[in-house]
């Protein structure tokens, strides 16, 4: 599917109903839906009804300038409606981007250390702010399936910053104690670079994830 936009079938298509709320995320279908956000955040999701079911996206920059989205989907129109019609979202997406405003970011960012991370804990709001974030990061709150789903990735519009990022993201050799994972996944080891990345972009996932949820209890009040 050549072109920048779907066609009438490719969109009539794409169309599915969304997921029951209580769908697991382990399943064939929630792993399906899964892998489809994370390439739909390959694309700039911080845009203005980049997350609305009810815009057709006709107006927004899908362009993929010496990207490497092409490889994820030739057309990334029909990948966001195929998106939209696989869940709901209820809340706008956190939108965090090392290449804010289509502007350009740090070249070597820093990553918050995991005793940086304990003392922001501690402190709470009055924490300094952590660094930068190393990759794009999306935090949806779906109601269809009834979800708090976290994306990011390493790689940015500007290929080459992107690698330099990742580079450093995949130069931390071997595996650590992964001091932040959620109790589900208590004890577990991963990639001493992932280990980094997910630590300096916490703060703010744990955030919006708090805001909703108070949010959903003063509803339920």
């Amino acid at each position: 599917r050549a072109g920048g936009f779907a066609t009438q079938a490719t969109a009539a298509a794409a169309v599915e109903s969304p997921p029951s709320a209580d769908l697991s995320p382990s399943s064939f279908e929630g792993s399906r839906l899964l892998a489809k956000l994370a390439m739909l955040v390959y694309w700039n999701g911080g845009q203005a009804g980049f997350w609305d079911p009810g815009y057709d996206g006709a107006g927004l920059d899908l362009a993929t300038p010496l990207g490497f989205e092409p490889l994820i989907a030739a057309d990334p129109l029909a990948l966001r409606l195929e998106v939209l019609s696989l869940c709901t979202p209820s809340e706008p997406a956190l939108w965090l981007d090392p290449d804010p405003g289509g502007g350009v970011g740090a070249k070597f960012p820093a990553f918050a250390s995991v005793e940086e991370t304990a003392a922001a804990a501690r402190q709470g709001l009055s924490a300094p702010p952590p660094p930068q974030p190393v990759s794009r990061v999306a935090v949806l709150r779906l109601e269809q399936p009834n979800w708090i789903v976290v994306v990011f990735r390493g790689t940015t519009p500007s290929p080459m910053r992107g690698l330099l990022r990742e580079g450093q993201v995949n130069s931390m050799a071997g595996q650590e104690d992964w001091s932040e994972a959620p109790a589900a996944l208590a004890g577990a080891r991963v990639h001493r670079g992932y280990a980094a990345a997910y630590r300096t972009l916490l703060a703010d996932v744990e955030g919006a994830v708090t805001a909703w949820a108070r949010k959903e209890a003063e509803v339920e009040a």
